[in-house]
């Protein structure tokens, strides 16, 4: 596995520096809509990234903040708001519950072999609220 990690890097140390992203090519899905034991749908927040794509590999377990668990039915695309599967643990799942699971063509925009890699953006960062011509305060 793979992650990029950003921070401002204006003097300090690691761990003073503010994180300023974090990608490791997993997606965060939350529940929106409690969900029946016997439902084979779950509404969720509209997808940051697609889940799996139906045929490669195994279908994903979604491990849910709130103890059950989801096995993904079909392929879902990034944006949206509901998700299928096979089955799930007993109990149905939470609203509000969240789960992380691997995006499919999302995260990282290339592949490692094994070694390092390096990113190098300079200094992008400005302080007060005057920024140059590029760079947007978040």
């Amino acid at each position: 596995m793979s992650a990029v990690i950003l921070y401002d890097g204006k003097g300090g140390t690691d761990a003073t520096n503010p994180l300023i992203a974090w990608q490791d090519g997993k997606v965060t899905v939350i529940v929106a809509q409690a969900v029946l034991a016997t439902a084979t749908t779950i509404v969720v927040e509209p997808l940051r990234a697609q889940l799996w794509d139906g045929t490669t590999g195994s279908a994903p377990v979604l491990y849910w903040s709130d103890g059950s668990s989801s096995t993904l039915n079909a392929a879902a695309a990034q944006g949206a708001r509901a998700i299928t599967i096979t089955s799930q643990a007993v109990g149905g799942v939470s609203l509000g519950a969240q789960a992380d699971v691997q995006g499919f063509g999302a995260g990282l925009p290339f592949a490692t072999t094994g070694g390092g890699f390096a990113f190098s953006v300079g200094t992008i960062y400005a302080t007060g609220t005057s920024f140059p011509t590029g760079l947007y305060k978040l």
